[in-house]
Order: structure tokens, then sequence, then C-alpha cells
């Protein structure tokens, strides 16, 4: 829970990530950032122990969001998890609505890890609160909704996935 917490309080303060480092070089411990996450991902095994070690990765690159004249989409559709994940966050903390299509696709067609999945789900739910549900299209919404019923009942992420169904519907 006190991880939870955290990583909620970081996204909170995104919005006052410090702008006195350089864009290149944000992007560039970004992605090295990315690199330990999947690091993690091959080395610890799955549980509690990864999950703590890989919110602290993601509050680490929130701390160096929003960053400017960067451009999510390539990394949406990376073959790597950690850039996956940057774009993710990347979107938390700049909820550009331009994006929520290619955001749903990646999270409904391509995205098979767990934790990722939340953190594009949150940045989804970010973009919508932002930009208003019309942001969505309803071919989107059918994909969110059959993500929604192929995940296990009353996990976290059908939870939010079910709440943020029921907003776009």
């Amino acid at each position: 829970m006190r991880d939870e917490q955290e990583t909620d309080d970081a996204v909170r303060a995104v919005a006052t990530a410090g702008r006195a480092v350089p864009s290149a070089e944000k992007l560039a411990r970004v992605y090295e950032l990315g690199d330990e996450y999947e690091g993690i991902r091959e080395a610890e095994p799955s549980g509690p122990q990864r999950n703590r070690s890989m919110g602290k990765i993601a509050r680490n690159i929130l701390s160096l969001m929003p960053m400017d004249n960067y451009d999510p989409g390539p990394d949406l559709l990376s073959y790597r998890a950690g850039r996956r994940l940057v774009a993710y966050l990347a979107l938390v903390a700049d909820a550009d609505a331009s994006y929520a299509e290619e955001l749903t696709q990646t999270l409904t067609e391509r995205e098979g890890i767990p934790y990722n999945q939340s953190w594009a789900l949150r940045a989804l739910n970010q973009i919508v609160k932002n930009n208003g549900v019309g942001t969505v299209s309803s071919k989107s919404v059918a994909r969110l909704r059959g993500m929604r019923d192929g995940l296990r009942p009353g996990s976290d992420r059908q939870l939010l996935l079910a709440d943020l169904v029921d907003r776009l519907s």
C-alpha cells in the first residue's frame, strides 16, 4: 500500500517537476530508467518485491516529466516494454488527447504486461479526465470493453477499466 501511495503522490507531483534539467538529458535518463525496468522484469521473479522495484523506477521517470518535445507515438509502438512504459508515463504527465486512439490500440492489442497495462490505463484515464469522453471513439470503447471482459473480475486493472468504460459509454 505504501508503494501505491508513493506512486499516486508522484503522479500528483508531476506538474511541479523541475525544468532545470535539459530535455535531451532528461530523455536519456528516462530511457536509462526504462532499460532498468526491463532488467528488473527479466531478473526478479514476479511478486511484491519486483512490483516495488518497478514502482520506484516509474516514480523516478515521473519525476523527470513532463518532457518538452517528446513524442510518445514511436514508443507506444515499441517492442521494448521499457519504452512503452515511458510513453504511458509521459501521457500521464501530459494527457495529450491526440494520442487517445493510439494509446487505446496499444493497450488493447499489443500490451501484454499487466504492470504496463496499469500505467496505460492511468494515462487513458487522465486523457479522458482532462479532455472529455469524446476523445475516445466508439470503436476504441468496444476494444476497451472486450479487454475488460477478459480480465479477472475484481482485479485492479479490471476495476480501472470497468470504471473507464462506464464513463465512456
